[in-house]
């Protein structure tokens, strides 16, 4: 059962990446294209349609291959030790992620110089707009994203977990205090992220370079309102997984079947919120409204590194609203904004390795 549970992991995470691989333009935000911008009338050229389906054909293959070989080495290796499954995980989702780096920087580079040959510009009509409602909405506002202070709401749940088990600690006088308390504990913490997280990204800097200014700001309004919902979703969904994870331990009790359960919920949420995001696309790019001008245009594209990275001295912002893919990424010309990204990745990457140690 338990080696049914990694296959159905990572398998999940592979489907993950080649839909979002597949439609990386569908989920891109508006005027976007392999993280180039176009504008409007260039948008339905017929070379753009080319390396696009082009695009596609080689996700296919490229990750049919991959998928198969993680599976094969999962497969064979699923008697080895917890730490040896681990690593194969790990390298898994790390392979995944570049794969579809590399494929995505091949097709942004070929449409850039599209871009440059072609001179698929305007001249003029380079615009910058700012909607404050956007960040600081009003209360009587009909698109609103859920206030951030909710997201704390569920720490309830983990730290009554920590004080039920706090509660029994005389069962556990031969057990290892890290193993018996890390669960709850790490559900508070991911509350506080998820806060954090949620408060950063809901008030980062949004893109309105493409499309009519009334069009544009209603559909990064609703775009919002979809994702802090999703967010808070996944938040009740895992913290609910680890409380129950933790009363197996605390009543010594078989809680798998249930856990196993509370995953597929997890994963159909998650393919059910994907395929959201995919029809709305990023920052609301799909959603139809009455007026469909494209009365805003700027070019900055040298602001976007590869078409991922964000980088702008002159951009006083925190967060971005990403240009490929779903949610917000950070200002690498931000110093602050990149200390704290690399904290919190050398902490993902402390507990990781520290939970290894634990478990080997």
């Amino acid at each position: 059962m338990e080696g049914l549970s990694i296959i159905l992991s990572v398998n999940s995470f592979i489907i993950t990446m080649i839909i979002l691989s597949y439609y990386l333009n569908n989920s891109s935000n508006k005027g976007i294209y392999f993280g180039v911008r176009i504008p409007q009338k260039y948008q339905g050229e017929n070379e753009i349609k080319r390396l696009e389906k082009n695009y596609k054909k080689n996700v296919i293959y490229l990750f049919s291959i991959l998928t198969v070989i993680i599976n094969l080495i999962i497969i064979f290796n699923l008697k080895s030790s917890e730490f040896v499954i681990s690593m194969i995980m790990i390298i898994s989702v790390v392979s995944m992620l570049l794969a579809h780096s590399i494929l995505f920087v091949i097709y942004y580079k070929k449409v850039k110089l599209l871009k440059e040959i072609n001179n698929w510009n305007y001249k003029t009509n380079n615009v910058v707009v700012i909607d404050t409602t956007l960040r600081k909405p009003k209360k009587n506002e009909k698109y609103k994203a859920l206030n951030e202070k909710i997201f704390l709401i569920p720490i309830i749940i983990p730290i009554s977990t920590l004080i039920l088990t706090v509660s029994r600690k005389e069962y556990f006088v031969s057990e290892d205090l890290y193993k018996i308390y890390k669960t709850p504990i790490y559900g508070i913490i991911l509350c506080i992220i998820m806060f954090i997280l949620t408060k950063i990204t809901l008030s980062s800097k949004v893109d309105l370079n493409s499309g009519s200014i009334q069009t544009a700001v209603k559909r990064k309004k609703k775009f919002k309102r979809v994702i802090s919902i999703f967010l808070f979703i996944a938040e009740i969904e895992t913290i609910l997984l680890y409380s129950v994870i933790q009363i197996g331990v605390v009543y010594n009790f078989n809680s798998m079947p249930i856990e196993n359960l509370i995953n597929i919920v997890i994963l159909v949420s998650m393919l059910i919120f994907i395929l959201i995001f995919i029809i709305i696309g990023q920052g609301g790019r799909n959603i139809k409204e009455d007026t469909e001008n494209d009365d805003l245009y700027k070019n900055d594209d040298d602001k976007w590194i590869l078409g991922m990275f964000y980088y702008n001295k002159n951009d006083p912002a925190f967060m971005v609203e990403k240009r490929v893919g779903i949610g917000s990424t950070i200002n690498f010309a931000n110093k602050k904004a990149v200390i704290i990204f690399i904290l919190l990745i050398a902490l993902i990457i402390i507990f990781s390795i520290h939970d290894l140690k634990f478990s080997s």
